[in-house]
């Protein structure tokens, strides 16, 4: 925030000094030098304007990390969303970068194996729904399931007699470019994702017995006649955020209808302010519950570049000029982004896990306790991870990452050689905020975040103990996987053992983006226990950066310094020298409830005797 100063003797009255003009000079009674004389009275010099985009990992193992995410949103509403100031929030997900049409035949086309599936999940559904008399006439769900081909037949029904498209499975994904922007039934909620066995995470029975494993169980929602948001902020009947806060291809109806949050109360709201509060937790907590049925290849830069390039030039624009801007990305594995093809180049068969490898020793470590042969069966039987054309990945390693002294590794991983450079994001992104705000260069100065406005924060794994605890959960979450009833060929119902995948891993790229870009940006635990703590992070720092004003002079003291500050309706606030500090040439206001009681109307003068004119 800038501002202007209003700085003259005390003696004259406030109408009489906006007419002085500058000048500088001796007082007859002292050396210190005249204060310049320069009237305040623009509306626009307290910007009260803050935007905070959420990147957010919606792959298989975040359904917890989003629930925690999610109960805290109401404090942290209640003490920072305040209406005084213009704060918008928005969500993305670390897969939006599938919006790019590079990957538009990858979407359209079918899924291995599709064809001929029979979901038992889907069998039970539609015997029930025709069951109780309905029909794809007089029901949106069976209407829905006719419409993908599956068969109502009672000897084949749950089979997708012509297969199914990767755009189906996951069907946000067909929104194209819409899914990197901030439309609504796209960015207002859950990502859509079609219930049924082929998206094990997604739809896998939550054991009992651990409450560390806690997924959506997509076949509640999938099935149930309820729909709204109600019971997502509200769980009812046994059941919990995770399974209520989903949407699926049959019941996509958890939505705010707003992809764009603004604190700001809109003209002609009859509620309180405590109300209005309670509806900007609300709509949070639903648009942050992204969901967890997104891609597992997290690319969360690449996905902001996406998002750059499409919303921000759409009518659903997020970032605005002269703002405070916020980037705070949360994801249990680091950042995967790659270089990709140019549209005209795009191989045959490309799609996310293009260019993927695994590490074969990682991957059977992790699974000796559950096959007799874990080798054998990864490397020959499943031929998940090994060498030639036939096998899922090519086991050509994967880099081992440090942390805490003791050696990371993950059983897939991309390419090392295709990874993006983390540095030229950065400068991509501080290139498009110095667009955004029209900022000139000088000469032999570097771009900064600080110039350009913004920070990011990195909520992700940082600690060797934090690594081994989640992927501890995800080893357990991976084998509830074993529970998923199939059809057999012969009509009955069989299992069968999946392999665990070691995924969650130190967040080196995240952690490197967030230092280059510096100006304060955080990085934090994903497994710190009380996310309240995370938020109340990210609240200090946008009082912090709204708190402080620049100078033109450095200031003698505080005795010498007047402060006011002149409400819209002709109040004025006397700052008392308990509620401030300077440092050099800036201002502080270190009252926090000062700070957030701002308004874009106020106006801030300051009169002050400064130590020198240089």
């Amino acid at each position: 925030m800038n501002i202007c100063f209003l700085n003259t003797a005390r003696a004259l009255s406030l109408g009489a000094l906006v007419m002085l003009s500058a000048c500088t000079g001796q007082l007859l009674d002292s050396f210190r030098y005249q204060n310049s004389k320069e009237a305040f009275n623009s509306q626009t010099e307290i910007n009260t304007k803050v935007d905070l985009l959420w990147v957010v990992d919606n792959s298989s193992s975040m359904d917890i990390a989003q629930k925690n995410i999610r109960e805290k949103v109401a404090g942290f509403a209640e003490s920072y969303l305040t209406p005084n100031w213009d704060i918008r929030l928005g969500v993305i997900t670390t897969d939006a970068y599938l919006a790019n049409s590079v990957y538009s035949n990858y979407l359209n086309s079918q899924v291995g194996g599709s064809s001929g599936f029979r979901s038992v999940h889907l069998n039970d559904l539609i015997t029930d729904r025709l069951g109780r008399g309905f029909t794809a006439g007089n029901d949106d769900k069976l209407a829905k399931l006719q419409s993908l081909g599956v068969s109502f037949t009672a000897a084949t029904r749950g089979t997708f007699t012509g297969g199914y498209l990767f755009k189906n499975l996951v069907p946000a994904w067909g929104a194209g470019q819409d899914y990197a922007r901030l439309v609504a039934g796209v960015r207002d909620g859950p990502i859509t994702g079609l219930c049924m066995e082929r998206s094990a995470y997604f739809f896998a029975p939550n054991p009992q017995n651990n409450p560390n494993i806690l997924g959506p169980e997509c076949g509640i929602r999938d099935a149930a006649d309820r729909s709204g948001s109600a019971t997502c902020l509200s769980p009812a009947g046994g059941q919990t955020g995770v399974t209520e806060c989903v949407n699926t291809s049959l019941n996509d109806t958890v939505r705010t209808g707003k992809p764009i949050i603004s604190t700001q109360i809109p003209s002609g709201y009859g509620g309180s302010e405590t109300a209005w509060k309670q509806q900007l937790a609300n709509d949070f907590m639903v648009n942050i519950s992204v969901g967890s049925v997104g891609s597992g290849s997290e690319r969360g830069l690449a996905s902001i570049s996406e998002f750059i390039d499409l919303n921000e030039t759409s009518p659903s624009k997020f970032f605005r000029e002269g703002s405070l801007r916020a980037v705070i990305i949360l994801s249990d594995e680091d950042d995967q982004s790659v270089n990709l093809p140019s549209v005209g180049n795009v191989p045959a068969g490309f799609q996310p896990f293009t260019g993927y490898r695994c590490d074969l020793n990682t991957l059977v470590e992790a699974n000796t306790d559950k096959f007799a042969d874990a080798l054998t069966y990864i490397r020959d039987t499943y031929k998940y991870c090994c060498s030639g054309g036939t096998c899922l990945y090519e086991n050509l390693g994967c880099p081992a990452q440090i942390v805490n002294g003791e050696s990371v590794k993950v059983g897939v991983c991309p390419n090392p050689t295709d990874l993006s450079d983390v540095d030229s994001f950065r400068s991509e992104l501080t290139d498009y905020f110095y667009s955004l705000d029209s900022i000139e260069d000088e000469e032999g100065v570097e771009r900064s975040a600080e110039k350009a406005n913004y920070f990011v924060v990195s909520i992700v794994p940082t600690q060797k103990s934090v690594i081994d605890s989640l992927r501890q959960e995800r080893s357990d979450s991976d084998d509830r996987l074993d529970n998923i009833a199939l059809f057999d060929g012969g009509g009955g119902l069989t299992t069968s053992k999946r392999i665990r995948i070691p995924a969650v891993d130190y967040a080196g790229r995240y952690l490197e983006f967030t230092e280059s870009v510096g100006n304060g940006s955080l990085a934090l635990d994903i497994g710190e226990p009380d996310y309240g703590v995370i938020l109340d992070h990210i609240g200090k720092t946008l009082i912090d950066k709204k708190s402080r004003f620049s100078l033109k002079f450095e200031p003698t003291q505080k005795s010498d310094i007047l402060i006011k500050i002149i409400r819209a309706n002709g109040s004025v606030y006397q700052v008392q020298e308990s509620q401030y500090d300077f440092e050099g040439k800036t201002l502080i206001i270190t009252d926090e409830a000062l700070i957030l009681s701002l308004k874009a109307t106020d106006k801030l003068y300051i009169d002050y005797q400064p130590s020198s004119l240089e």
